[in-house]
C-alpha cells in the first residue's frame, strides 16, 4: 500500500472549542508549522464591526494560505482553520455564501478533519459572538462534513484529553506518521 504524505489535517468546529490550542499542540508534537486562522489577524486590525465583505476578504486570504502552506518535508500539515469554517460563518450569519467558497471547501485537499466538540467552557473574547449556540453550530459542521463525505474525527473532553484522544486516533489510523 502506497502512503500519501503529508497527511493534511484541518481543525474545525464552533468558536471556543480549542482549535488553535490543538493546532499548536499538534504542530509542536510533529515539529512542524501550522496555517493559522487569518480571521483573527484581520479582525483585530479592523476599527469597525466586520461585515459580509470582510468575511469574503478573510476567505480569500485563508484560501491563499491553505494553498501555500509549505510541507517542510513533514509527515503532517495542520490547518488551524479551513474553508468549512468560513462557509458556515457566512451561511449562519448572512444566509448566503459565494459559490467559490463552497467549491473551495469541497476541493481543499484535507485528509482528516478534527471536529472540535463544544464541551469545554466558552471563553470570552471580543471577536467571539456565539456563546449560546455552539452545539447548534457543531451539528451544522458535522452535517456538512457528512454531506460532503469528508473524513472526520470528533475531538471531545477537556483540553489535555483532547490532545491524547487525537494522538490515539492518529496512531490507530495513520501509524506511518509517527
Amino acid at each position: 500500500m502506497k502512503v500519501k504524505l503529508p497527511i493534511k489535517i484541518g481543525i474545525t468546529g464552533p468558536e471556543s472549542t480549542g482549535k488553535t490550542w490543538l493546532a499548536e499542540q499538534l504542530a509542536n508534537y510533529f515539529k512542524t508549522d501550522y496555517t493559522p486562522e487569518y480571521a483573527r489577524e484581520y479582525l483585530l486590525k479592523l476599527d469597525r464591526p466586520y461585515n459580509y465583505d470582510d468575511v469574503i476578504e478573510i476567505a480569500k486570504k485563508q484560501w491563499e494560505m491553505i494553498n501555500k502552506q509549505p510541507t517542510n518535508n513533514s509527515k503532517v500539515v495542520i490547518y488551524d482553520t479551513e474553508m468549512l469554517v468560513i462557509y458556515i460563518w457566512l451561511i449562519y450569519k448572512y444566509k448566503k455564501c459565494p459559490q467559490w467558497i463552497t467549491d473551495a471547501f469541497h476541493r481543499q485537499s484535507i485528509d482528516l478533519y478534527l471536529l472540535c466538540y463544544p464541551d469545554i467552557e466558552w471563553n470570552y473574547d471580543p471577536l467571539r459572538e456565539n456563546p449560546d449556540n455552539r452545539l447548534e453550530l457543531f451539528n451544522i459542521y458535522e452535517n456538512e462534513l457528512i454531506k460532503a463525505k469528508k473524513n472526520y474525527f470528533i475531538v471531545s473532553q477537556q483540553l489535555e484529553h483532547r490532545f491524547v484522544n487525537v494522538l490515539n486516533y492518529l496512531k490507530n489510523n495513520y501509524p506511518y506518521i509517527f
